[in-house]
């Protein structure tokens, strides 16, 4: 279930931010960089922020 919680998450924001899972599970489940292309060929990005995104349910 939580494979496919992440898969769809990863669906659903746009292709320039980037997910990093942290395994084993400390509280953290993904941390999300926040980036934007800032070229028309969609090569070079910028970078916004950074966050950390928990499951309260443990």
């Amino acid at each position: 279930m939580e494979e496919q919680s992440y898969r769809l998450f990863r669906d659903l924001i746009p292709d320039e931010w980037a997910v990093h899972e942290y395994r084993p599970d400390y509280g953290i489940d993904l941390v999300v960089e926040i980036f934007k292309y800032i070229d028309e060929e969609r090569e070079r990005r910028t970078h916004y922020a950074n966050c950390s995104l928990f499951n309260s349910s443990r």
